[in-house]
């Protein structure tokens, strides 16, 4: 195993689309993974989800700042993450909402 580490290290990076500006790169670091880890169970309560729930995830990975809050949100809870394809997102989402 790993020691030495710290919160602040780097985990991964985050690219924006520029929609208010320049596109740009954050870096995400473990702290704020563990803190929207926290949040999540906070604000909707530690039961809202569960091991048997599934949480879809729909956003294109090119739009990563939205994929790593689902992830994060799955995570947070130890639930399923269910990614779809492309297409599979612009043409089964209206189909698995129409089953519930």
């Amino acid at each position: 195993p790993m020691t030495g580490g710290s919160g602040e290290d780097c985990l991964g990076f985050a690219f924006t689309g520029g929609t208010t500006s320049e596109p740009k790169m954050a870096i995400v670091t473990h702290d704020m993974v563990c803190h929207e880890l926290k949040y999540y169970c906070n604000a909707l309560g530690k039961d809202a989800l569960g091991i048997g729930d599934k949480v879809l995830c729909q956003s294109s990975v090119y739009w990563n700042a939205a994929v790593l809050g689902v992830i994060d949100l799955a995570w947070a809870f130890g639930s399923c993450l269910v990614m779809l394809e492309r297409d599979e997102a612009r043409y089964r989402v209206t189909r698995l909402a129409r089953l519930k």
